[in-house]
């Protein structure tokens, strides 16, 4: 009986959905079939795994709770008005959980700043912070900066030094060029050098200061070039001036400029509250007057600028103008230059 491969076509084109949905069951039977099979090989081995014995658990510490009882034990009294408020500690996360920050300076009750058996001796508050922004003797000085110079605050003639109001507000650095431009022999035989620095040039000799540069010695060094004339190779003297700045020393050969970043500041005065700019942006060795005292310029970075007094030749840092500078000037405003009041309340300081 010969196949008659016609029909089994037509039947095939007739009943496809059917046979492909027939396929895919028996699939997923067969699939079944397996992980069933699979699933009877791994029972005997789970049946007779055994859970190892645990570990024994870590002690707790309990560093951090006797941390934090201490803190709340001993918390932050600040009068405010006709109020002692308590303060608690504050708190930062850290990867390892919560640390308690207690930022009291020992001694100083209030946090203004101001140490405690200094306020009393003085008749202040040690438990008002407030205090630690008023001008008790109106020398325009608060008493925190009488403190911090211990100066008497009840004493106009007894000031701290107009510089400890003083801050550096930026800090950048100007690019200065240092050229050996000639030199020029006299009738004597003695070299002069002709010397540019920042634009201005002037002549100088050996041992003669440019700036912070100090000129120490002139010699002519052999250099081996290419003659543009012959092309052949030749040996040619330049002329080098050596310079020192500091413990470096610099070689400027003829014509060739050495460029250097001169840091600048520009500082800022506090007063009555507020941030006072200086107009101009000055360099190291710059004189400047404060409040009738004359002060110079020793030293530039970028966390404070050196100054000496010009007069009694006493070197002392400036810092760099913080956000601390701010809040203390709105404290200063606020309060006005008097505490309220009892019973009126007023401006409550933020320890």
């Amino acid at each position: 009986m010969a196949l008659n491969l016609s029909a089994v076509s037509g039947a095939l084109k007739r009943h496809y959905e059917k046979i492909t949905l027939l396929i895919v069951l028996l699939g997923l039977i067969g699939s079944g079939v397996i992980l069933y099979w699979r699933v009877l090989q791994l029972e005997p081995a789970s049946a007779t795994r055994r859970t190892p014995a645990e570990a024994p658990a870590q002690g707790v510490s309990t560093n951090l709770f006797a941390q934090l009882d201490q803190l709340l034990n001993s918390p932050v009294q600040q009068r405010l008005g006709d109020y002692d408020l308590f303060v608690g500690p504050r708190v930062r996360w850290h990867r390892g959980g919560p640390i308690f920050v207690d930022d009291r300076l020992p001694g100083d009750d209030d946090n203004d700043k101001m140490p405690s058996e200094w306020e009393k001796r003085h008749g202040f508050d040690p438990l008002d912070p407030r205090d630690a922004y008023l001008d008790s003797d109106s020398d325009g000085y608060i008493n925190l900066e009488e403190s911090l110079s211990d100066t008497d605050p009840r004493d106009p003639a007894s000031r701290p030094p107009p510089a400890v109001k003083l801050r550096v507000a930026r800090v950048r650095y100007r690019p200065i060029e240092l050229r050996f431009q000639t030199v020029m022999p006299n009738p004597r035989g003695e070299r002069r050098f002709q010397v540019n620095l920042g634009g201005r040039t002037e002549f100088h000799q050996i041992g003669d200061k440019v700036g912070d540069y100090l000129i120490e010695a002139y010699e002519e060094q052999p250099v081996k070039m290419i003659d543009p004339a012959t092309n052949q190779e030749t040996t040619r003297n330049i002329p080098v001036l050596k310079v020192r700045k500091g413990e470096e020393v610099i070689d400027l050969v003829y014509q060739r400029p050495h460029i250097e970043s001169v840091p600048e500041a520009l500082l800022a005065r506090l007063e009555d509250g507020r941030i006072n700019w200086f107009r101009r942006v000055m360099p190291i060795g710059a004189v400047f007057d404060v409040a009738g005292k004359n002060y110079k310029i020793v030293d530039i970075q970028e966390s404070h600028v050196r100054l000496q007094d010009v007069e009694s030749s006493q070197e002392f840092s400036v810092p760099k103008l913080s956000p601390e500078d701010f809040e203390r000037g709105q404290r200063i405003r606020a309060l006005g230059g008097q505490l309220p009041a009892a019973g009126t309340g007023g401006p409550a300081a933020t320890p």
